[in-house]
């Protein structure tokens, strides 16, 4: 696919740029230079929209791809990065989605001329300052001898000429005019063939209101953050685009206005008036609260039927019940609920469909 290869491309050469004149890297592993940019730069991290963990196991397979057959040098770092990274970000589809959702055409456009657009600058510079460590220099002389500036290595090369010609292909494919009246196109995804949810993702995912990975799968058994699921909420019931609320952790993540559009119709109010928790993965009576409100279902209490409902928190009692009640949501086979229990993707989109259809 000639786009997602495109942004593969970009996001490793974002990643190279700076390097070039790396005399040793002698700095921090990778997950200690994220930490410094979760400090640095919180802006950044917090648009990526991924939690630690995610971003962490990203960071790890990344560091032990690009370090296998011995140290990192000035002559090998870059050809290292750009063969790593597209593979190791197929692994981790939420940090590709992440970083790329906030390039722009122009952003794309820059880096393919080898410059680094200023939204992207942090990331560079963490780079350069935490990864590659205080040696990095940026231009200019290299140090003794002649005095010329350091040439580009020929991976940085190749990255830049194939983003190039990728942005030309792009190009081209969208001069092409749209076809008329196109159907809806259903995907089909083999994680999800067979799995018990099926039935309700494949029809979600035909409205736009969800997708899956860039690597083709779905990931049902995965987890859900709020954000997410207030994304998927606001878009599967094609509510109003409306409302200003931002919280402290929403002000830079991609989820912002969706996140807004759900507090403006009653449906999330977070945790305080400051913190929403967007990274935070959703918990099925969280879930709960936040369908009956989309669904507008009349709040129930007293009729429980789970043996564990002492566990559920007060604020969230009427939900569970009015969503058991409604069919919305049930409990498991040993007639739990397990209301704190953190909520799957297929669990979602089964709550989301069948509230639809009442």
């Amino acid at each position: 696919m000639k786009l997602k290869k495109l942004l593969s491309l970009t996001l490793a050469f974002l990643l190279t740029l700076g390097a070039f004149q790396l005399n040793s890297v002698n700095a921090a592993d990778f997950v200690d230079s994220y930490n410094k940019l979760k400090n640095d730069y919180a802006d950044f991290v917090n648009a990526v929209g991924v939690t630690d963990n995610q971003m962490i196991a990203f960071l790890t397979e990344l560091e032990q791809t690009v370090k296998q057959g011995g140290d990192l040098t000035q002559s090998n770092f870059n050809s290292r990065m750009f063969s790593a990274l597209p593979g190791v970000l197929n692994n981790h589809p939420a940090v590709f989605e992440g970083v790329i959702n906030q390039l722009t055409a122009e952003e794309i456009a820059a880096l393919a001329r080898g410059q680094v657009p200023s939204s992207l600058a942090p990331l560079s510079n963490a780079v350069k300052e935490s990864l590659l460590g205080t040696d990095t220099q940026t231009g200019g002389s290299s140090g003794g001898g002649g005095g010329g500036g350091a040439q580009t290595p020929k991976a940085e090369e190749k990255i830049e000429e194939e983003v190039e010609e990728e942005v030309e292909e792009v190009e081209e494919v969208e001069e092409q005019p749209a076809p008329q009246e196109e159907a809806p196109q259903t995907e089909t995804f083999q994680d999800v063939v067979g799995h018990w949810g099926e039935k309700y993702i494949t029809p979600l995912v035909a409205t736009g209101a969800i997708k899956g990975y860039p690597d083709g799968s779905f990931r049902p058994n995965a987890n859900i953050t709020r954000a997410e699921f207030a994304t998927v909420l606001v878009k599967a019931f094609d509510l109003e685009m409306k409302g200003d609320k931002v919280f402290d952790d929403t002000q830079n993540h991609w989820a912002k206005d969706f996140v807004a559009a759900a507090q403006a119709h009653g449906i999330i109010s977070g945790y305080d008036d400051t913190t929403f928790g967007a990274n935070d993965l959703i918990t099925r009576e969280q879930m709960a609260v936040m369908i009956v409100k989309t669904a507008k279902l009349e709040a129930v209490a007293g009729n429980s039927t789970f043996i564990d409902s002492s566990n559920i928190s007060e604020w969230a009692v009427a939900a569970v019940e009015a969503a058991a009640a409604n069919s919305i949501i049930s409990g498991y086979q040993d007639q739990t609920f397990k209301p704190k229990a953190n909520a799957t993707r297929a669990e979602a989109v089964t709550v989301i469909v069948k509230a639809l259809e009442k």
